[in-house]
C-alpha cells in the first residue's frame, strides 16, 4: 500500500513538472534579449528613471515574455546634456532616449504650441499628458520624422524656484530667470531677464549668482537639488507647460521583431497616462519633503494672477503669426492646441 503511496506521488510530481516547471523553463529560455542604449535627461536618480523603467517593463509585458529588454541607461552628461538627446537618438549614438522638448528651441515648432505661455494653461500633469498626446497624434508634425516617437508626455505645471519671494509682478521685473523655450518668451513679456540653460547647469548659475531663480515643476528642488540654492517657489501655471518625448532611433526601430514593434504601438496609451500620474504624484511627494526642509510656497491671488495673465495675451497672436511664417496653419494649430487643453483639463479637474 506504501509502495503504492510512493508511486503515485512520483508520478504526480512528474506531471507537475511537465505540465508546469518546464513551459515555465522553456518560456524563460526562449526569451529573446533586446539591448537598447537609452540616454536620459535626468540622472539617475530622477523621476525619469522610475518612468522609463516601468515603461519598458509594461512593452515586456505586452509581448507575454517573448523578449527581454536589457535597457542601458546613459544618466545626463553621459555622453551629452539633455539638449543633445535628440539629436543623439537621431544620429545613432544612442538607440533610444528621453529629453525635454524646449532644450531645443526652434526644432518642434509645431508640437511647443502647447507650450506657449498663456495659450493653453493645464492643470496638471495628467491633463498635459493627455493634450500632448492627443495633439501629437491629430498633426503628427514633420519636425520628429527623423526619429521613431514613442511617446510623448508632460510634467506638472510650472513654478518659479528663487533666492528670494515672489508674491506680485514687480518681484520678477529685470529678475534673472533661467528658462528654456517658450518659457523664456513668457518670462521676457512679464519683465524678467530669461537665461537660456539645462537644468543640470542651473546649480552652478546660481551659485555663481548668474541667475536669481528658474522656471521648473517641483521635481527639480529634490533631483537636481535646487532646494539648496533656491527657498522659495510661486506657483505659476499659466506660464508654461514642459513636454518630455521618448524616440528611437529609426535604424534600431527597424531592426526590432515586427512583433515587439507591435508591442511598443500597444502600450502606448497607457504609458502617456502612467507617466502624468507618476509625475503627479511625485509633485505632492516633493513639496512634502521641501515643506520639511523650511522651503516655502508662494500661490499669487486671483487678482494678481490676473494682472500677470494679461501681459501674456499678445503671446497668442504672436505664435499664430510665427506658425504661418513657417508655412504652418498657425491659427488652426493654435485654436485645435487650447481646444484640447480645455477638454483635458475638464477631464483632469
Amino acid at each position: 500500500m506504501i509502495k503504492i503511496k510512493l508511486l503515485l506521488l512520483n508520478f504526480l510530481i512528474i506531471l507537475f513538472i511537465f505540465l508546469f516547471a518546464i513551459p515555465l523553463f522553456n518560456a524563460f529560455a526562449e526569451s529573446q534579449k533586446i539591448t537598447i542604449r537609452f540616454h536620459m535627461a535626468q540622472p539617475l536618480t530622477g523621476l525619469e528613471a522610475t518612468v522609463d523603467t516601468g515603461y519598458f517593463k509594461m512593452v515586456e509585458e505586452a509581448t507575454k515574455g517573448k523578449y527581454l529588454l536589457e535597457v542601458k541607461y546613459f544618466p545626463v552628461g553621459s555622453l551629452f546634456g539633455g539638449a543633445g538627446v535628440y539629436e543623439g537618438v537621431a544620429k545613432g549614438v544612442v538607440d533610444a532616449g528621453a529629453s525635454i522638448l524646449s532644450y531645443t528651441p526652434g526644432r518642434f515648432p509645431v508640437m511647443l504650441t502647447l507650450s506657449q505661455p498663456g495659450i493653453c494653461p493645464l492643470v496638471s500633469a495628467q491633463a498635459g499628458s493627455r493634450s500632448v498626446w492627443e495633439f501629437y497624434k491629430k498633426f503628427r508634425p514633420k519636425e520628429f520624422d527623423d526619429v521613431k516617437i514613442l511617446y510623448l508626455y508632460s510634467v506638472p505645471p510650472a513654478w518659479i524656484h528663487s533666492k528670494t519671494p515672489i508674491n506680485k509682478l514687480e518681484e520678477i521685473r529685470n529678475l534673472d530667470i533661467r528658462a528654456t523655450g517658450a518659457s523664456s518668451k513668457g518670462l521676457k513679456a512679464l519683465g524678467a531677464n530669461p537665461t537660456a540653460a539645462p537644468q543640470d547647469e542651473v546649480y552652478i548659475l546660481a551659485q555663481k549668482g548668474i541667475i536669481k531663480a528658474s522656471i521648473a515643476p517641483l521635481e527639480v528642488l529634490k533631483v537636481w537639488k535646487q532646494a539648496e540654492i533656491f527657498t522659495y517657489s510661486t506657483f505659476v501655471p499659466f506660464a508654461y507647460h514642459e513636454q518630455w518625448f521618448i524616440a528611437m532611433n529609426w535604424e534600431m526601430w527597424n531592426r526590432l521583431p515586427k512583433d515587439l514593434q507591435q508591442a511598443f504601438d500597444d502600450v502606448v496609451e497607457r504609458a502617456v497616462k502612467q507617466a502624468g500620474q507618476i509625475w503627479q504624484s511625485h509633485e505632492t511627494t516633493v513639496m512634502n519633503w521641501a515643506h520639511k526642509l523650511g522651503h516655502k510656497f508662494i500661490y499669487l491671488s486671483n487678482e494678481e494672477m490676473g494682472r500677470w495673465q494679461k501681459l501674456l495675451e499678445p503671446i497668442r497672436s504672436a505664435y499664430v503669426t510665427e506658425l504661418k511664417s513657417k508655412g504652418f496653419p498657425g491659427e488652426l494649430i493654435v485654436d485645435e492646441a487650447s481646444k484640447i487643453a480645455q477638454e483635458s483639463n475638464t477631464l483632469f479637474k
